[in-house]
Formats: C-alpha cells, sequence, structure tokens
C-alpha cells in the first residue's frame, strides 16, 4: 500500500524536536521532518516561528486536516483550530525537499 499525505490525519501529536537544522514533529504513527520554513498559526493570534511555540500548543493534539497546495504551502491543521504552515515556495527550498514523512511501516513520501 502506498501511503499518501492524508495518512497524517488523526494522527496524535507526541513530540517536537530541532534536530540540526531540521524540525521533526512526532506522531502516534510517523515523524515529519521539515526542511522548509514552518510557522505555527494560531485561529486567535496570528502566527509565530515554530521555535517560538510553547511546547503545549501541539503535543498531545490530533491533526484533523492536511492542505496540500502545490508550490505554495502544505497546511497541517490540528483539532484546536491551530496550523502548521509549511512553505513550498520555490524561494524557501532550502534542500532537495521541503518535507519528508517517515512512516512506521518503513514507507517514505517526500514532498
Amino acid at each position: 500500500m502506498i501511503k499518501t499525505i492524508n495518512e497524517l490525519k488523526n494522527k496524535r501529536i507526541t513530540g517536537i524536536q530541532r534536530i540540526c537544522d531540521y524540525w521533526q514533529i512526532i506522531t502516534d504513527e510517523c515523524k515529519v521532518s521539515i526542511y522548509n520554513p514552518v510557522k505555527y498559526c494560531m485561529q486567535s493570534s496570528g502566527s509565530i516561528e515554530l521555535r517560538n511555540i510553547r511546547i503545549k500548543d501541539i503535543i498531545e493534539h490530533t491533526i484533523i486536516d492536511v492542505i496540500y497546495k502545490e508550490f505554495d504551502y502544505l497546511k497541517i491543521e490540528l483539532e484546536n483550530k491551530n496550523t502548521i504552515l509549511i512553505s513550498l515556495l520555490e524561494k524557501d527550498y532550502l534542500g532537495p525537499e521541503a518535507a519528508c514523512i517517515h512512516f512506521c511501516t518503513g514507507q517514505l513520501l517526500v514532498i
């Protein structure tokens, strides 16, 4: 079975960490490594850089939707209506990929 980006839906975030020059979001079934610029967007008060979040704002929240807009962004919406917004703009690429999802099955999805 080929995994898709929609496999992130209904996953609970169990951790987040900065590894060298990228972010990794850990869920109960996969790890999302983010290499491009990423922001945490709060419904009530705008957006902040991921490095400035309070861990409790993300940990133990469930992903309810994933929106992919080619050449623009990847948006991960949490059940608290806040989002993790990953830039897919060409000018923002820091490596060959913007992000990748490492599933517990061993499958890898490169974005």
